[in-house]
């Protein structure tokens, strides 16, 4: 029995080299003639281990070029550099595909680069004058950063490079025999994030070098970019991280901005906060590192948290204390400008003050200067200042940081006058300003509340002014005798007197207080009297005689 294994398509043809790079031709060759050929090999057998090639066109540099014949892998010049001959020495790239004839066809390319050169140089000359590299960081001592490209007139002649300048660091050396460029040091983003520098070639005839005599024409510069890693963790200027709060704050106050910052180039930072007892009054927003305000803080005095900063790969914590706020801490520091000038220089005083006193200060706020009489003069800036001591860790009492600041008042002058201000005076903040009376002193919601207390008060006046009207709101007309037998009777007010609803009463309220006996058989007299009297008042009223008095006439009856 005979057993025929047949072949299928099942090798992909493979170039003998990854690239083709160092190709020289000079820019007068003659159209036609041969630039180099390429090699490719394919491990299958008959047909399908034929090997065939052509030019990728996708740019200009590919159509200078061309194969004849596609099974030779040879690569002619296809049109004259006459476009080209300025640019000189140029670099041209191009594909090259080599394929075999299989279905499906199984393919393999590579990178052909062809330096076209001036024959009329006597010099050597690199092939392009500004070559670029992109080495990542933290790569090793003499690791290769770039073979540069350089011809000349013989290609027996013995060639020389040499760095000329941009290597002040140290950080790379180039083999002067084989012009390769080298790492020094390992690479650091961080320190340097790129380098310029200028190299040269020359011929060396005998340890005599030939070159031209403009220097720059043998010389061409060497642009490295070094890539950034993620290799650095998120850092805080300080720690523990200090805010302060009004205790009437609000929920969703912003407290404080926690700013993390990161070496390496284009990382996102997070922050988040472990669960901790002091956030039952604060939350960490993630993306921004605001600290908002999530509950009541009547009773807060002070609480103390941490915060993580990741930048996805490295994280780093940092203590944050958060203070209750007193007027006691406040140091009021009077410029002689107006709040305008200031207004957005709140976090440049802040960090030169720390700098200046090696504690953290902080503005609080600023408002227009107000004096012991309680004017306001908008003229003059009054910036509010709060300090922070690492050392005691604690809040500095406003009458200590006014003894660190008084003896650097003049050296803090001469800081603000940069946007035409002078310090004037050093003030703590009084008790008074915190038994203040007006609307400032009290909270948001007390205000509310106070505002809904007064519309209810107002509406129930309305509503009762409202029923009064309605109901025809009087004395009852209570015309039988007022008291009997000895109690007395209760005296009468002007204002009864002169109103006419009681204009009736009168004459019987005169009888009353005037003729009331003191035994009891006057009494039953006085009021037979009492009821003659009612009578002939009726009668008088209904013949349209008024039975009034004045109350002048009261009186002096009385």
């Amino acid at each position: 029995v005979v057993v025929v294994v047949v072949d299928v398509n099942d090798f992909t043809p493979l170039f003998n080299e990854t690239d083709y790079s160092d190709v020289q031709i000079a820019y007068d060759l003659d159209v036609g003639e041969v630039v180099l050929e390429v090699t490719a090999f394919d491990e299958d057998s008959g047909v399908y281990g034929d090997v065939y090639y052509r030019i990728i066109y996708t740019d200009t540099d590919a159509s200078y070029f061309t194969i004849a014949d596609s099974s030779s892998g040879e690569i002619s010049l296809l049109r004259n550099f006459s476009d080209i001959e300025s640019q000189l020495p140029k670099t041209l790239s191009f594909d090259v595909q080599c394929y075999d004839d299989g279905s499906p066809s199984l393919s393999d390319s590579v990178t052909v680069s062809v330096v076209v050169y001036d024959p009329s140089v006597t010099i050597a000359i690199f092939t392009q004058k500004i070559f670029r590299v992109e080495p990542v960081e933290n790569a090793g001592v003499n690791t290769t950063i770039l073979t540069l490209g350089s011809v000349s007139p013989d290609s027996s002649d013995v060639l020389v490079y040499s760095i000329v300048s941009g290597n002040d660091a140290g950080s790379f050396w180039l083999d002067s025999v084989a012009g390769i460029l080298y790492s020094a040091v390992e690479l650091d983003r961080e320190v340097y994030t790129s380098y310029t520098l200028v190299v040269s070639v020359e011929i060396d005839e005998g340890g005599n070098r030939r070159k031209r005599e403009a220097l720059e024409d043998n010389e061409a510069e060497v642009i490295i970019e070094v890539a950034d890693q993620n290799d650095n963790a998120p850092t805080f200027q300080s720690d523990p991280l200090v805010g302060v709060v009004s205790t009437t704050a609000m929920a969703g106050t912003v407290v404080m901005t926690i700013s993390a910052s990161d070496a390496d180039e284009g990382d996102t930072i997070t922050y988040e906060t472990p669960v901790s007892e002091s956030e039952t009054y604060f939350s960490v927003m993630e993306d921004s590192g605001d600290v908002i305000v999530t509950n009541s803080l009547s009773g807060f005095s002070v609480g103390e948290f941490t915060v993580k900063a990741s930048d996805g790969n490295y994280s780093t914590e940092v203590t944050v204390k958060i203070f209750a706020l007193s007027m006691s801490d406040i140091l009021i520091v009077s410029t002689d400008v107006s709040y305008a000038e200031l207004a957005d220089k709140a976090d440049n005083i802040s960090s030169y003050l720390s700098e200046l006193t090696d504690l953290t200060v902080s503005v609080y706020t600023m408002s227009p200067h107000q004096d012991s009489s309680g004017s306001y003069n908008i003229s003059a800036t009054d910036i509010w200042l709060w300090a922070y001591s690492q050392t005691d860790e604690d809040m500095l009492d406003a009458s200590d940081l006014e003894s660190v600041l008084e003896p650097e008042q003049e050296t803090i002058t001469d800081y603000l006058s940069q946007w035409g201000a002078s310090l004037t005076s050093l003030t703590p903040a009084t008790d008074n300003d915190d038994d203040c009376t007006g609307v400032e002193c009290f909270s948001v919601l007390e205000i509310i509340l106070f505002v809904i207390a007064v519309f209810i008060l107002i509406v129930a006046v309305i509503l009762m002014v409202l029923l009064c009207r309605m109901s025809r709101c009087k004395q009852p007309n209570n015309r039988s005798a007022r008291v009997m037998g000895s109690t007395p009777t209760p005296a009468l007010s002007v204002t009864a007197l002169d109103n006419p609803a009681y204009e009736h009463e009168l004459p019987r309220a005169r009888i009353n207080l005037v003729t009331f006996p003191s035994s009891n058989a006057a009494a039953a007299e006085a009021s037979a009297n009492v009821n003659s009297s009612s009578s002939q008042e009726a009668a008088r009223d209904d013949s349209g005689h008024s039975g009034s008095v004045s109350s002048e006439e009261m009186f002096t009856h009385l």
